[in-house]
């Protein structure tokens, strides 16, 4: 079966990620396959649920809860007990007519005492029945804020439940964002904390103009290492980080490394362009949402991973940086027009970042439907340019697991820098 999955962030009104929902997509159903000995493993199982227990939750979540669909059928046959996922790392959620079933009510109270928290998702005409039956077994109601039904199960939700949070998916906007400073406890989702920035609406901080400075230097076709020495001394920052980055990378030096320059000259340019453009890109999103960081070093490694199925995998560290610099509007906080200027990037990644066109461009297109969980989109695009699925979503798990495995690397070093 070939499966894929994206955890989609939820945020509260502070911009800060509290949770994931767990997004799938069964490409085996695209293609036609669907007999009946598929239908009834399906109806029984949940592949998504079954791939997160395989490459561990961390790599999804970071530590955060993770929200997960479960049918009544699939609860009656023990999900999520039978999951090597732990009660307090996983909220089910149920469709809302699951709740008429006395059934469902049985095998709930139970897994409540266990520690699962549960959410009812809301679709099609609003049923205060299905509230008023759930009200004493969710912590959460889903919504989605593109519907047509949204307004009425709001309402009814804000009315009937007192102590349940509310979940509102796909909203478009920072506008529409902004109606709900009211329901202050709400979690949201949607594309407008990534929204392409129209006009530039801040001056740069000197912390963001001396990394992309630096950015600009090794992203030459060649460049001299003194040069890249004099900047890194100016920012306490880069010091650090380069100094951590040669003792994680490079084993076997006898000696102490106790300047930036001689890091330099240890790495060399190939080393220190690959360090300076994971390290400045978290650099220049410390300011803005978590999440905007996490996506970009996400994209570059996605799209690294990808150049191979799109048959262009001599473009490897292209593709990385294309990744890697497809959120800089965001984090320089202006148009991707203007803040590309910033740095020195080949004519290919300049034209798929801003006008969505070259040889590059279906990368992007990919990394986008996949990360929305449009798959239909994403479907048209792997058929286009033959790329397979399996492919895909092997190249994405192991994009969530490069990301896993850095943050615990400096996680790690920064436990270590504390207790010396």
């Amino acid at each position: 079966m070939s499966f894929m999955i994206v955890p989609e962030p939820l945020f509260n009104k502070d911009m800060a990620v509290q949770a994931y929902r767990l997004r799938t997509f069964d490409c085996d159903k695209l293609m036609g396959i669907q007999d009946d000995f598929r239908k009834m493993d399906e109806a029984f199982s949940n592949p998504g649920l079954n791939m997160v227990e395989q490459i561990g939750i961390a790599p999804l979540t970071g530590g955060k809860k993770l929200f997960a669909e479960i049918s009544h059928v699939q609860l009656m046959t023990g999900i999520p007990k039978n999951l090597k996922i732990r009660p307090e790392q996983l909220v089910c959620v149920l469709p809302h007519d699951a709740f008429h079933e006395q059934s469902t009510v049985s095998a709930l109270v139970p897994l409540r005492e266990m520690g699962y928290e549960f959410a009812l998702s809301a679709h099609g005409n609003y049923q205060k029945k299905s509230l008023e039956e759930a009200s004493d077994l969710i912590q959460y109601v889903v919504l989605d804020y593109t519907q047509s039904y949204f307004p009425d199960w709001y309402r009814g939700v804000k009315q009937t439940l007192q102590n349940v949070r509310t979940v509102i998916c796909d909203v478009p906007n920072v506008k529409a964002l902004n109606a709900f400073d009211a329901d202050s406890t709400a979690y949201f989702s949607g594309e407008y904390y990534q929204l392409p920035v129209e006009k530039s609406n801040a001056a740069m901080s000197p912390v963001k103009i001396n990394s992309l400075q630096l950015l600009k230097q090794v992203n030459k076709d060649d460049f001299e290492l003194s040069e890249i020495s004099k900047i890194i001394e100016r920012d306490p920052y880069l010091t650090v980080s380069l100094l951590r980055y040669v003792r994680s990378e490079i084993s076997g030096i006898n000696r102490e490394i106790t300047s930036s320059k001689q890091a330099v000259a240890i790495l060399g340019q190939k080393a220190i362009k690959r360090w300076a453009t994971i390290a400045l890109s978290m650099n220049l999103g410390a300011d803005g949402p978590s999440e905007i960081t996490r996506l970009a070093l996400l994209r570059a490694r996605f799209a690294e991973e990808l150049a191979p199925i799109f048959e262009l995998g001599a473009f490897q560290n292209s593709l990385f940086l294309m990744g890697l610099f497809s959120l800089l509007d965001v984090m320089l906080d202006k148009p991707m027009k203007l803040a590309i200027r910033e740095i020195a990037v080949e004519d290919r990644v300049k034209q798929a970042l801003v006008d969505r066109k070259g040889p590059f461009a279906p990368v992007l297109e990919a990394i986008a439907a996949y990360e929305r969980a449009n798959w239909s989109a994403l479907s048209i695009i792997l058929i286009h340019n033959n790329a397979d699925m399996e492919r895909v979503s092997q190249a994405y798990i192991s994009s969530l697991m490069w990301y896993k495995s850095m943050l615990d690397s400096i996680k790690s070093d920064a436990k270590d820098k504390s207790h010396a």
